[in-house]
């Protein structure tokens, strides 16, 4: 009797102790799941913020692209109603963006302010400003796109402007698409020293080597002593597009008789035979000589533009009064006057040509020619060139000295960049 009554108690203890484990689990397990469901409801928020910062972003995108066509009318933008601008709403496949892109031309170049929301499919939202500037044409002396040949006593330099501290600026520098020894080299004289240029004894301050993913580099053989300086810059391929004339471009023609189209040679430096300011012209063949004048009303700063399939640059083509009215002191003449050169923009369509013939002359002006080969007719050494070039390849060995000037960086494209990104409150 009495073991039936203990074995009775010990099982009620028994039953109290598995209750209290059982409520003590059951309250792990509610605890636990709360907490697992808190965390991924952390977790997809997070994620659906990501993805909506992702779609304001392709809204940047889709504004920077839309930039160049954009009809722009004044206070569209809400965040600048004084400013002209456009907007836009478009759907990715994580969600929808809405941007509204102002033009802001008071710091002189203009700037695209973007005002990007990005807006993911569960309601997440994300706002995005960016800054968007019209890209530079050119930024290097010269641009080779396939091959070059320099001889000796080819240098670049840099300036941006005559004074003190204007000139050798260091930045006459050569990209180069492909830095292979067999298609990018310099010539040697003097025991293997190349003429030396303000920054030492290199013909060039530096090489810069374009690539798609900014790998390549100038290889050692074409580096050191008469070639280009130990160390180069790496960067990411540019976008050098051949010019194309196409509408809503309306061109004129210097004189009677030479209309759009035709060949031209431009040498008597006045009247009919002179380059306007402001003008657009297209060739199929052109040659300027010297006394060619380019600038007749310096003042304006209004560039003469050619476009033509064959360009020849004989003699010294330059404006008459060797650039007075345009270049204030203390440039006397044009040599390192900033901006001067870029008052003639020649574009050279196809797989056109550029040629540089005659001795011991100088030409000032930029050549957009990616697709085309450049060449000096007879060796033609001792030019002086002010100036910028992009060219698909150069060959003939040229004696050249190039000098950039730093304010062709100004001249632009019809592409546009971003900069300035940052994420703004909503």
């Amino acid at each position: 009797m009495v073991n039936s009554m203990n074995t009775r108690r010990d099982e009620e203890g028994s039953i109290a102790i598995a209750m209290v484990v059982v409520m003590v689990a059951t309250t792990l397990i509610v605890a636990l799941t709360f907490t697992t469901y808190q965390n991924l409801r952390t977790s997809r928020r997070s994620g659906d913020s990501a993805n909506a910062l992702q779609v304001a972003d392709a809204g940047v995108n889709a504004a920077i692209k839309a930039i160049p066509t954009s009809a722009p009318s004044v206070g569209v933008c809400s965040r600048y109603p004084s400013l002209p601008g456009f907007t836009q709403t478009g759907v990715v496949a994580s969600g929808s963006y809405n941007f509204c892109a102002a033009q802001d031309t008071g710091s002189g170049a203009p700037v695209w302010h973007v005002d990007s929301y990005g807006t993911d499919q569960s309601g997440a939202q994300r706002h995005v400003v960016v800054d968007s500037v019209a890209q530079s044409l050119f930024t290097n002396a010269i641009v080779v796109i396939s091959s070059s040949n320099f001889a000796a006593g080819f240098t670049v330099d840099s300036f941006s402007g005559e004074g003190a501290g204007q000139q050798c600026t260091g930045l006459g520098t050569i990209g180069v698409n492909d830095p292979t020894s067999s298609t990018f080299s310099f010539g040697t004289h003097g025991g293997g020293k190349g003429v030396t240029n303000c920054g030492g004894n290199y013909p060039v301050d530096g090489c810069v080597a374009y690539s798609a993913d900014g790998s390549v580099t100038v290889p050692a053989s074409a580096q050191g002593q008469g070639q280009c300086p130990p160390t180069n810059v790496t960067s990411a391929s540019p976008e050098f597009s051949t010019p194309t004339p196409t509408p809503p471009i309306v061109y004129d023609y210097p004189s009677p008789g030479t209309g759009p189209g035709g060949s031209w040679t431009c040498n008597s430096g006045s009247g009919s035979s002179s380059l306007s300011p402001g003008k657009t012209y297209y060739f199929t063949n052109v040659t300027l000589g010297s006394g060619c004048d380019y600038n007749t009303t310096p003042s304006a700063g209004n560039p003469s533009k050619i476009y033509a399939s064959n360009v020849t640059i004989s003699g010294s083509p330059q404006p008459s009064g060797n650039g007075a009215g345009f270049c204030a002191a203390p440039n006397a003449s044009p040599a390192y006057c900033p901006g001067f050169s870029g008052l003639l923009q020649m574009y050279v369509l196809g797989n056109g040509s550029v040629t540089f013939n005659g001795n011991q002359n100088q030409f000032w002006g930029v050549l957009d020619a990616p697709s085309s080969a450049a060449t000096w007719s007879n060796g033609s050494p001792q030019w002086d060139i002010y100036g910028s070039m992009i060219i698909n390849s150069v060959s003939g060995g040229t004696q050249s000295k190039w000098h950039y000037d730093e304010n062709l960086a100004s001249i632009t494209t019809s592409r546009f960049v971003g900069k300035n990104w940052h994420e703004d409150h909503l």
